[in-house]
């Protein structure tokens, strides 16, 4: 049976697996090699720190902090891996993006879930960085051609389930329910009357909005 450790050794080497023909392929697997590093990093990390907190006679309410340190293992897991891949289209030069920002259930009886879901001029997962005039045209292209919001890019909300309500661009550097939020942002307002959804956002198992689109990359000397 192969031990972890031993996995662990084996996407260590740098070698060109069977299967691969091309150098794309093979940058994608060495990501994903990567991202399986890091995983295993953290997960070291955190049974760490985990042992530090069953050890200590300081903490007296031990399961809590448990809970508390694997929510922010979940979220920092999550906040690590794009939900979306960049796929390969007719054009070379277009390719699919994914953003994501953290949302909020700020208001339990109305049920709203807030959210910045583009910011400007901030370095996304594929390296490549919207000016605020890219992020207005997309959250007006939204609203006049789709207002449907959908689950994990699976599945499409209808209105009974989650709704966009308010939309807007800030107009300079704000705060929002503690949150400091960049002028040129793209801030979203959901009303969730799912019950399912809302209790995934409460407990931060939804913890973002992903915007998809394509994109035409320009090198900047």
């Amino acid at each position: 049976m192969t031990t972890i450790d031993e996995i662990k050794e084996a996407i260590k080497k740098d070698y060109v697996p069977n299967g691969i023909y091309s150098f794309n392929e093979l940058d994608g697997f060495r990501t994903a090699q990567k991202k399986v590093q890091e995983a295993y990093s953290t997960l070291d990390d955190f049974m760490g720190l985990m042992y530090s907190i069953v050890t200590s006679p300081e903490i007296v309410d031990k399961a809590e902090r448990i809970v508390a340190l694997s929510r922010e293992l979940e979220a920092r897991i999550t906040s690590d891996a794009p939900e979306e891949v960049t796929e390969t289209r007719e054009d070379s030069e277009k390719t699919e993006k994914s953003w994501s920002a953290v949302l909020k259930a700020m208001d339990g009886e109305k049920r709203l879930a807030y959210g910045v879901v583009l910011k400007p001029d901030v370095i996304d997962a594929q390296g490549d960085i919207m000016t605020q005039e890219d992020i207005e045209k997309a959250a007006h292209d939204f609203f006049i051609n789709s207002r449907i919001m959908d689950l994990q890019h699976t599945e499409d909300l209808p209105s009974d389930r989650a709704v966009p309500v308010e939309s807007y661009i800030a107009p300079q550097d704000m705060v929002v329910g503690g949150n400091k939020i960049a002028k040129g942002s793209w801030v979203m307002v959901t009303h969730i009357p799912d019950e399912a959804i809302w209790t995934q956002i409460k407990k931060g198992r939804i913890m973002a909005y992903s915007i998809r689109g394509l994109g035409k990359r320009t090198p900047i000397e």
